[in-house]
């Protein structure tokens, strides 16, 4: 198994090779550090194989917001609204690196993000064909005019399956904005079914913190077996 590192235009960029050639790749944004857990769990829950390309130490609020937005969570939330520029770097200059270290027969890329990264897997198909599946795992879809925004505007590319999960206790937070997210991302799972997408919710056990590692996986092997 061949592993690489790189900065892109300040972002973090590490790519685990999987034994499999046509394995396809995940490009995985969560917790810093959290990808070879991920990869360590997945193995032992004998999850498909997949080549990992995880995206780190990057500005969270900034670059994975949608448009621009005051503050909701914390005072100092800083969301900037670089969601497109972050995706053009991924489709060009990450990607490229990418392509020129994996095997020619690498499988098709899906999108897996965790909070802000899920809400940023989820904008994906609005902005870009790249992806072919989406997990959208515990993701920030609370976000103001999202889900106006996801049930109105056309994909450019429809994905294959979208994946959501949320913790029980993640609505019961005392931030009106946060507690809309069970709603939200079950509106989005009916209205994407309409539209032919094979989609599920999954409903987990405890708060937004609770085994991000766990869930990622699972959320990975469901959407796996989709492709």
């Amino acid at each position: 198994m061949n592993t690489y590192s790189n900065t892109i235009d300040q972002i973090q960029v590490d790519l685990i090779e999987s034994s499999q050639k046509n394995a396809p790749t995940v490009v995985l944004i969560m917790g810093i550090d959290e990808h070879e857990s991920v990869l360590s769990r997945a193995r032992k829950q004998q999850c498909p194989s997949f080549h990992l390309v995880s995206l780190s130490h990057f500005n969270w609020d900034q670059d994975l917001s949608p448009w621009p937005s005051k503050s909701i969570i914390y005072p100092n939330d800083d969301f900037a609204g670089k969601a497109n520029q972050f995706l053009k770097t991924i489709e060009t200059k990450i990607k490229d690196w990418v392509d020129s270290l994996l095997p020619v027969e690498a499988g098709p890329w899906i999108i897996a993000g965790y909070s802000m990264g899920g809400l940023f897997a989820m904008y994906c198909p609005y902005r870009s064909s790249l992806f072919t599946n989406v997990c959208c795992v515990s993701g920030s879809v609370w976000y103001p005019d999202f889900e106006s925004f996801a049930t109105t505007e056309t994909m450019i590319k429809k994905p294959k399956s979208v994946y959501f999960s949320l913790g029980r206790k993640e609505i019961q937070e005392r931030n009106p904005y946060l507690q809309t997210t069970g709603k939200i991302m079950e509106s989005l799972e009916e209205d994407y079914k309409k539209k032919g997408i094979e989609t599920t919710m999954v409903w987990n056990n405890g708060n937004h913190f609770t085994d991000p590692v766990g869930r990622m996986v699972d959320a990975l092997i469901w959407t796996l077996h989709q492709i």
